[in-house]
């Protein structure tokens, strides 16, 4: 209960509701869409939510984590067997090169036709894949969908490592490709902030404008509240004072990856000590051994700042309330440095703030170098 690092959903999924209902209406009408966010926000496990929810027995929805694929050869071939496990095809890949026979004979046992499907067993049956044969293999899903009156929901994870393939005019292509699908749903998510808004949002990218770019927020208060108190009652759990709880919310910022943490460390100590009433004292334990868990992590994050010039002041500067000295243009430039970094998030205009509760308190105990 209350995993942290892993995908979750079902009954440990917290919150998101509104974005839940608003992303699956996405879908459900073929719109494109990108979700950024930093780490430990929650992007995939909200997708594949989402994904479990699916209704509509015509829709199937595919996950691939690019980070996952160091070349462009494996990305083509995992999308090519979750394609066709959808017609209950296994091992397609292996099929596909070295016993087409048994592959076509299987073919006619579900609903398709050798034609359906020879574009991509002749680009599997090549040693390498190129970029290429990942477009006309998308063109042949497109092509079956039509013919099967089915839609394909594509979740590309971590998308700013498609740019690590190096292929020439990769984002070009790609977006050429994507485009003149209308049976496709394409959604994106990528955590390195800097490079998702150079994919998405910069005017000269091929990727502009292409869909929706959403921001995931920090935890709704309010809805989290109502998930957790629920979900610990399930197992007879229960707050000694309800204002504890909503309090170490409030330090804590609603910061998914730290407030799931925090439960976590609570969920841990009440079994060790076999009791079922949370009191302040295990709140304030469980705060400290989050904050050690994440520690290291944190100050990886904040190596990464002193590695450009005016950063990390400006950090120091904001988690401890002080004036930066900074003019009007400079104090920008080291903001929106911070932001892509996805240290920052910016609140209105010209306000940025850190909303990651552990880093303000790993600087507030900082002496600024």
């Amino acid at each position: 209960m209350f995993n942290v690092g892993s995908v979750v959903s079902g009954k440990y999924f917290f919150d998101r509701k509104i974005k839940i209902k608003i992303l699956t209406e996405y879908i459900n009408n073929n719109q494109s869409f990108t979700l950024k966010a930093p780490r430990g926000y929650g992007k995939t496990s909200l997708i594949e939510h989402i994904f479990l929810n699916i209704k509509d027995k015509k829709t199937t929805p595919i996950s691939c984590d690019i980070k996952r694929y160091p070349n462009i050869d494996l990305l083509t071939q995992s999308l090519s067997e979750k394609y066709f496990a959808i017609y209950g095809i296994k091992n397609f890949v292996q099929k596909a090169k070295k016993m087409v026979t048994d592959l076509i004979d299987e073919i006619d046992t579900v609903q398709l036709s050798y034609n359906d499907i020879k574009t991509t067993i002749k680009l599997l049956s090549h040693d390498t894949q190129k970029l290429e044969h990942l477009c006309s293999m998308l063109d042949e899903f497109e092509t079956i969908n039509i013919k099967q009156n089915h839609k394909t929901v594509i979740f590309l994870d971590e998308f700013q490592d498609i740019l690590k393939y190096n292929y020439p005019e990769i984002l070009n292509i790609l977006r050429a490709t994507f485009q003149k699908h209308k049976t496709i749903t394409y959604i994106f998510a990528g955590s390195i902030e800097k490079l998702m808004y150079h994919i998405f949002e910069k005017y000269s990218s091929p990727f502009y404008k292409f869909g929706i770019v959403l921001e995931l927020d920090l935890f709704d208060k309010k809805d989290l509240k109502t998930d957790v108190i629920k979900l610990l009652k399930n197992k007879n759990i229960i707050f000694q004072n309800p204002m504890d709880f909503d309090d170490i919310l409030t330090r804590l910022n609603c910061h998914p990856y730290n407030t799931v943490m925090l439960l976590q460390k609570i969920y841990y100590l009440l079994l060790e000590d076999n009791r079922n009433t949370i009191k302040k004292d295990d709140i304030a334990r469980a705060y400290n051994l989050a904050y050690d868990s994440a520690k290291r992590l944190i100050e990886a994050e904040i190596e990464r700042t002193k590695n450009i010039k005016g950063t990390y002041k400006l950090m120091y500067d904001i988690a401890n309330n002080t004036a930066d000295g900074l003019d009007s243009n400079l104090r920008y430039l080291r903001n929106v440095q911070l932001e892509n970094l996805g240290l920052l998030t910016k609140v209105s205009k010209g306000k940025y703030e850190i909303q990651d509760s552990f880093m303000v308190d790993y600087l507030t105990a900082e002496v600024p170098k």
